[in-house]
């Protein structure tokens, strides 16, 4: 399970390098004052020097969401934002992004240029947004909202709200691997959820999209800091995307593209790779694992647990799961009844308990220990479960230091 996409042809993934998105304000009311620009002049300066800086893709906004602000009108958000692309499309050749729930602007933005729609609503506040993407044929950013933007706050809301705002998209056509998906730090959120979210970004991946993180001089820093003014936010903001590019964000929305970027290439460095290895036609993918061989090792020694016992621990404590992607099924049946035998356990689609399909996707789950034991059952095994076998030996062997060293060093 390799997150992969493309937003406006560019790859977004994690075989793909962090884009960077810089934001541009043609409205006077947004929170940062740094971002807004009140001429064309103004604007095609700060955009060429974010396309010096590295910028990947420029977004838009032509109102503030920001909680609090009046709304401006649906011409005068569309009026702005014609300006500005207008201007933008004649002096960048990077992809620019329109910032806006409402349906007509977003129709306007393509229609002048633009390739991307950020929608803060995540496609609910519109309902012809969707369509409306999807006839321009247009990436989308979509980010979690129930009734208003970033009104959720936990994981789960989090993608309960993505995945409904996922099925729009696709019950229209959009393509899925043209959507991004956005969790809505800040908007109104508390200091504990927004930490929260930053805490917890991975368990985003299971939705199976890029993800965007915005965090550029947010609330929730200066209140952390005890910084109200945005324009002193930077270095805060700079720390938080880090941790967001460690925890796994694949585009990073920002107002200071100069040193978001060397933030992001040094956070890129130490993060670990996903690990999905393939031979033939079938690939194994690490989802998880709870720790590495070893690590409780002092901590076992300390409580008085003897040696002996020790090596069988370790392997005990480590937990796995792993997604096995284009077996057959009479291999993943017999997956699932061997793992079951050693005590852990598997899931299957119910299509290939049925053999209503000849192949499909598993996920199997279990101690270290319970892997080692499945391994030696299918090594002797017909239906390329030998295959199996080898691709699962070597995802062990992450769970060793020298292991996972030899991989990242590889690639």
């Amino acid at each position: 399970m390799k997150i992969k996409g493309k937003i406006a042809n560019i790859p977004v993934g994690d075989d793909s390098r962090v884009v960077v998105v810089g934001v541009v304000n043609v409205s006077p009311e947004s929170f940062y004052k740094g971002s807004i620009v009140k001429s064309e002049k103004d604007l095609e300066k700060k955009a060429i020097k974010m396309v010096e800086e590295g910028v990947d893709i420029i977004d838009v906004g032509a109102m503030s969401t920001a909680p609090g602000v009046p709304q401006i009108s649906p011409l005068e958000e569309r009026e702005r934002m014609v300006f500005a692309i207008r201007v933008l499309r004649e002096i960048v050749d990077v992809p620019i992004s329109a910032d806006t729930f409402r349906a007509k602007v977003a129709e306007a933005a393509l229609k002048e240029g633009a390739k991307i729609i950020n929608d803060v609503s995540g496609l609910k506040a519109d309902k012809k947004m969707a369509q409306t993407i999807f006839e321009y044929n247009a990436s989308t950013i979509v980010m979690a909202a129930e009734r208003k933007p970033g009104d959720v706050g936990s994981i789960s809301k989090i993608r309960s709200a993505l995945r409904k705002s996922l099925q729009i998209a696709t019950d229209v056509g959009i393509p899925e691997e043209s959507i991004v998906v956005d969790p809505g730090i800040g908007f109104g959120k508390s200091v504990s959820e927004d930490l929260y979210i930053l805490r917890n970004l991975s368990r985003l991946r299971f939705l199976c999209r890029p993800i965007l993180v915005g965090v550029s001089r947010k609330s929730f820093i200066g209140k952390v800091l005890n910084l109200e003014d945005p324009s002193e936010r930077l270095i805060g903001s700079l720390a938080a995307t880090a941790i967001a590019v460690y925890n796994g964000a694949h585009l990073i929305r920002t107002h200071d593209v100069k040193e978001t970027l060397q933030v992001v290439k040094i956070a890129e460095a130490i993060r670990r790779k996903v690990l999905s290895l393939s031979r033939r036609k079938i690939r194994v993918t690490l989802l998880y694992n709870s720790s590495y061989f070893n690590d409780l090792q002092d901590l076992f020694v300390k409580i008085g647990i003897d040696k002996q016992a020790c090596e069988t621990l370790n392997q005990k404590s480590i937990y796995l799961a792993t997604l096995i992607e284009n077996v057959s099924t009479p291999a993943a049946l017999i997956i699932k009844q061997e793992m079951l035998a050693c005590g852990g356990d598997a899931a299957i689609p119910r299509e290939m308990i049925d053999f209503h399909i000849k192949e499909g996707n598993i996920i199997i789950f279990g101690t270290y220990a319970q892997y080692k034991k499945l391994l030696k059952k299918l090594e002797k095994m017909p239906f390329d479960l030998n295959i199996v076998a080898k691709l699962l030996k070597q995802i062990l062997e992450v769970c060793e230091e020298n292991g996972y060293e030899t991989y990242t060093d590889k690639n």
